[in-house]
């Protein structure tokens, strides 16, 4: 080391720093893109299962209105439309509690077998009256 220049060991310095930084972004990079693609994983299935609540909720309200439009009107047409919207509650409410079964998460997943039973529940008395 004694014969090399000044010039060179200071150049050398500078590399030596500049690749410990490059491996140091690098390990960012990776860490940073891997954290990103989980949380994008659970974010994607929290979306989807509030997307699908929201719509339980809305065919709830749209066939408690088309089943007071049938007791007002006597129209056939709204005991059709009426179990279709039922129809697709339910099967809103079973996706919701496949993905929650699917991640391991019991207690949303019990909540979204309520929900089914508890549409049920509702369906059975109005088919009793009609």
């Amino acid at each position: 080391m004694k014969n090399v220049k000044l010039s060179v060991k200071i150049i050398g310095g500078f590399a030596v720093v500049l690749v410990l930084m490059a491996v140091v972004i690098g390990v960012f990079l990776y860490a940073n893109h891997h954290a990103a693609e989980g949380f994008t994983e659970v974010f994607t299935e929290d979306e989807v299962v509030k997307l699908e609540a929201e719509r339980v909720l809305n065919a709830t309200l749209e066939a408690r209105r088309s089943e007071k439009d049938f007791l007002l009107r006597h129209d056939e047409k709204e005991l059709a439309h009426h179990q279709k919207i039922v129809d697709g509650l339910l099967a809103h409410a079973a996706k919701i509690e496949t993905i929650e079964k699917a991640t391991n998460d019991d207690e949303l997943a019990a909540m979204a077998a309520r929900v089914k039973g508890l549409a049920r529940k509702y369906c059975d008395p109005f088919a009793e009256v009609v």
